[in-house]
C-alpha cells in the first residue's frame, strides 16, 4: 500500500486487480462485446447448450 497524498489518511491498495481495471479499457471485459450481439444471440445459445444438457 503506498500514501496518495498529504490529503488522504488511508493508504491506497495497489493490487493486481485494482489495476487491471483501471487500465483495461470496457472492451477487456466483455461489455462491448455484449452490445454488437443481437439480444436474441446469446438467449439462443444458452437454450441450445441447455438442450443438450438434458439429452442423456
Amino acid at each position: 500500500a503506498i500514501l496518495a497524498d498529504g490529503e488522504l489518511a488511508e493508504p491506497l491498495t495497489l493490487d493486481e486487480q485494482t489495476i487491471i481495471s483501471a487500465t483495461d479499457g470496457p472492451a477487456t471485459n466483455g461489455f462491448v462485446e455484449h452490445l454488437k450481439l443481437p439480444h436474441y444471440a446469446g438467449f439462443t445459445s444458452y437454450l441450445s447448450h441447455a438442450a443438450t444438457k438434458e439429452e442423456p
